[in-house]
């Protein structure tokens, strides 16, 4: 862990470390299925993504000095820091929504992290306890920005509709503030659909026994996915560009390990298929 800091040097630790995160994901290669460094969209690029990852960073690095100098992760503006986050990577490239998933973690991470540096004895510790108050203090003003966020940076026809707190809907504000919605009951909304919105509920923690992880790495790998080995334009056709429609299971990693915090044991499953990469790359 880093040595403690001075709250003026927060901003460009952290600022610097979600840049270099966000450009090292992009890079990571193979990606069967996601943009990379040998892979572009037809409408989004890898150059898109670098361009992000700059413009990202350097809010993380603000959302870092304010949660210092404000010292509670409750008043620090989450929210806020995501769609300022949105706002800079629309400003940077017009190669539609490349980090929105980055910001929602990395802006409690960014939070957690500043009040983490700036203490006596940084530790792992610490962080953890640290990102666990900053989501169980976001409140109603976090959820506002983080619905123009979500509204701002997906399309309509990829987030689609939900019962409730629908962020496409204009009424969702005022609903959002009658009921005292905090980002947490929204995420509880689409955690089934959307593992980012998991990670919230979960704090960025699994908590399991030995046998619940070798379950779960078995069951992680994309190799479980029902359209494994179909590229994304042939998937997304499929189901009408309804992104709540697609196996979730698409997204997940060719090979995973976990290491069980309590016993130590580890898990591995799943591997990298280099011929379906050739054949999805070379078409």
């Amino acid at each position: 862990m880093k040595p403690r800091l001075k709250p003026e040097e927060v901003e460009e630790y952290v600022g610097n470390s979600a840049t270099l995160a966000a450009l090292l994901e992009v890079s990571a290669y193979p990606k069967p299925g996601n943009v990379h460094r040998l892979r572009d969209f037809h409408d989004t690029t890898y150059e898109h993504f670098l361009a992000g990852a700059t413009a990202l960073g350097r809010v993380m690095g603000q959302v870092a000095r304010r949660a210092s100098e404000i010292g509670d992760p409750g008043k620090a503006g989450m929210g806020r820091g995501i769609l300022e986050a949105v706002e800079a990577v629309n400003r940077w490239h017009r190669g539609g929504n490349t980090h929105l998933g980055v910001a929602l973690l990395f802006t409690p991470l960014s939070t957690a992290a500043s009040l983490t540096l700036v203490n006596r004895a940084p530790t792992a510790e610490t962080l953890r306890e640290k990102l666990v108050e900053a989501i169980r203090k976001a409140g109603v003003d976090d959820t506002l920005k983080l619905v123009e966020a979500v509204a701002l940076a997906a399309p309509p026809h990829v987030l689609r509709g939900t019962d409730k707190l629908d962020v496409t809907n204009t009424e969702t504000r005022i609903q959002v503030v009658q009921d005292r919605a905090t980002p947490i009951e929204l995420f509880r909304l689409c955690q089934k659909r959307d593992a980012i919105c998991r990670e919230w509920l979960t704090y960025f923690v699994v908590d399991e026994e030995d046998e619940a992880l070798r379950e779960l790495a078995q069951k992680a790998p994309s190799t479980n996915c029902k359209d494994y080995g179909k590229t994304s334009y042939e998937i997304y056709k499929e189901v009408d560009l309804d992104f709540t429609q697609v196996d979730p299971a698409l997204f997940a990693p060719a090979e995973i390990t976990l290491t069980s915090a309590k016993t130590g044991t580890t898990f591995t499953a799943g591997r990298v298929n280099h011929k379906l990469i050739k054949k999805l790359a070379l078409g």
